[in-house]
């Protein structure tokens, strides 16, 4: 057994991403006024301390607070666990017709990053 088998498989090799389904992974708060969103990330997220301190923290304290910018509601709004990324894509090149050269590019890039900061996660990714 060389090297090679060690090496670690990419998980993004022979997947759709068109196809994925996101869904969000934390909750958010909508203003109503400005339009803006916030996702709700807990303070915690380890095992232990998720369970035994987050519970135990000021209401104001138990979560960060990320605010997303106009585009980035607008998709947070539409993960529902149903649309694709695909669906998403024509979503956005449809209110954001300045954008829609690159819309797909976009929101991939964007739904990648929210993946990658666990704010997302995939609904029918293989693992």
């Amino acid at each position: 057994m060389g090297l090679l088998s060690f090496r670690r498989r990419n998980p993004w090799s022979g997947v759709d991403y068109a196809s994925l389904v996101p869904v969000r992974r934390y909750d958010s708060e909508d203003d109503d006024h400005s339009g803006q969103v916030a996702v709700l990330m807990p303070r915690y997220s380890d095992p232990i301390l998720g369970r035994l301190v987050q519970p135990r923290l000021s209401a104001e304290k138990r979560f960060i607070r990320v605010p997303l910018e106009e585009r980035g509601a607008f998709l947070w709004r539409r993960l529902d666990g149903e649309r694709t990324v695909a669906d998403l894509a024509v979503a956005f090149s449809e209110s954001f017709p300045d954008d829609c050269d690159d819309a797909v590019r976009r929101v991939s890039l964007y739904l990648h990053s929210m993946y990658d900061n666990k704010f997302i996660k995939y609904l029918n990714l293989p693992s």
